[in-house]
């Protein structure tokens, strides 16, 4: 987590190497944190605790934030400033790139989402009886600290895990279709173009995102894709 003392340690070092190169931190989950980071004179906010595909910090540790709260609570910090908001984690449908973005991030990671793409890291593996797929590794998962380490047994504070993802295809057009889902979501708002449509929304979030009841849920959610 980047609100702590060591973040203001590691960005004074970086300004004395590299002068006024843009400098993106993270990551925060608070007003509080976002805060402190423009304090450091940052040029970027990375935003998100435990929402991550492959993270396990939520449950491993019991901190962390749900990332509509957390990407609106750095924005309402930020807003004055035009430091911007990037959102961490959380997007699993196209649909929870629009809420990010509505709700304040300037742009959105995507790790998870790609990880099953052509393009991406590994190799696409063929099981009898299984659809294609991918393994994603989270950031902390044990897979991926085997890499940075020279001894398994030096590996601990496990917060992230390895998982299996359906293979997608290209990502040319998996962007393709993520395109063709914003621009729908910016003519359900009755506007013209994203920044118009994300303005609208942002100035009062509560006017378009509405709490669901586990039935509601059910009910939005019941064709997911798998």
């Amino acid at each position: 987590h980047a609100y702590h003392e060591i973040t203001e340690k590691a960005v004074q070092s970086f300004r004395h190497k590299f002068g006024s190169y843009e400098f993106v931190c993270g990551n925060i989950s608070n007003y509080e944190g976002a805060k402190f980071l423009q304090g450091l004179g940052v040029d970027g906010v990375k935003v998100g605790s435990g929402s991550g595909h492959g993270c396990q910090t939520r449950p491993a540790t019991g901190t962390g934030a749900p990332q509509i709260h957390a990407v609106r609570s750095a924005w309402h910090a930020l807003r004055e400033s035009g430091i911007p908001v990037i959102s961490d984690g959380g997007v699993e449908m196209p649909g929870d790139i629009a809420k990010a973005l509505a709700v304040g991030a300037s742009s959105v990671m995507m790790g998870g989402f790609f990880a099953g793409t052509e393009e991406t890291p590994g190799r696409v593996i063929r099981q009898a009886g299984k659809p294609l797929y991918k393994v994603y590794r989270g950031m902390t998962s044990p897979e991926a600290k085997m890499e940075s380490l020279d001894d398994e047994a030096e590996i601990g504070n496990v917060e992230g895990e390895a998982k299996e993802v359906p293979y997608a295809g290209r990502v040319k057009a998996v962007l393709s279709q993520i395109k063709d889902n914003l621009q729908s979501m910016v003519s359900y708002v009755g506007k013209l173009t994203l920044q118009e449509a994300i303005a609208e929304i942002s100035a009062n979030p509560l006017g378009y995102l509405i709490p669901l009841t586990e039935a509601s849920q059910r009910e939005s959610f019941k064709n997911r894709p798998k």
